[in-house]
């Protein structure tokens, strides 16, 4: 199993964390209790939705920055040919990645380009809220950016180990997304990991089934349990569900 790697002001992603049906996390040598997660997150309190922020000002990145916010493809491509790096690390800590940013944006020409211009190198990168790029998209439900990181490389169960992270099929659900939900089970999202929550992608979409009581969130229960990944007992049936009022 890989390491998380510290760089300056973001992360290196590839582990994963999964469960053993007793509510114990793996992946980094230490165990955490899923009460522990519960309880110092709030049950199923809404994940940070992944949004671009205020771009840092005075550096030779807020260029380039400025122009991935904005959407100008071509501005972009130019000061990247004149020699701009895609690496965010000089930027402000609460400044998204830039491609987290066109990521979040659905932007993808932008997405696109940056990943023609080194981006593969930083698709699994985490932010300060624990996302790749794959998450930001599937939080915001954007399932062709999600094909197409997936495409290129991007770890589809990447999870941040020292955040108590979220993997992109759990923002997924969380955000009520089913064509994303869809997407990543189709590529191999594993529905065993546990969250932030201390519940796997099965537990966690039943329940907030049972909470939104609406046929978007049922058919999300239903397409998680199509993963042949899952080997929980509580995935093998649909649970009897309240009806709305």
């Amino acid at each position: 199993m890989l390491t998380l790697l510290e760089t300056s002001g973001h992360r290196r992603s590839g582990c994963t964390r999964r469960s053993n049906g007793t509510g114990t996390f793996f992946g980094t040598g230490e165990s955490h209790s899923s009460d522990k997660a519960v309880s110092r997150v709030g049950r199923h309190a809404p994940f940070p939705a992944a949004q671009p922020r205020p771009r840092t000002v005075g550096t030779m990145q807020s260029s380039l920055r400025s122009a991935i916010e904005e959407g100008h493809v071509g501005e972009a491509a130019r000061l990247l040919r004149e020699g701009q790096s895609i690496d965010w690390s000089d930027e402000s800590k609460n400044d998204l990645p830039f491609l987290h940013t066109a990521a979040a944006r659905a932007d993808l020409p932008m997405v696109r380009l940056l990943l023609d211009h080194g981006g593969t190198a930083v698709i699994d990168d985490f932010d300060d809220l624990g996302m790749t790029a794959l998450a930001a998209a599937a939080s915001n439900g954007h399932t062709e950016m999600i094909s197409e990181l997936i495409r290129h490389g991007a770890n589809v169960n990447a999870i941040d180990e020292r955040q108590d992270g979220d993997t992109a099929l759990l923002r997924a659900i969380n955000g009520g997304h089913p064509r994303a939900v869809e997407a990543l089970v189709d590529a191999g999202a594993d529905p065993n990991i546990m969250g932030s929550r201390g519940e796997d992608a099965c537990k966690f979409s039943k329940d907030i089934a049972a909470e939104r009581r609406n046929d978007v969130s049922r058919e999300i229960v239903e397409l998680v349990h199509r993963s042949p990944l899952h080997g929980w007992d509580h995935c093998r049936f649909f649970p009897e569900l309240p009806t709305a009022e």
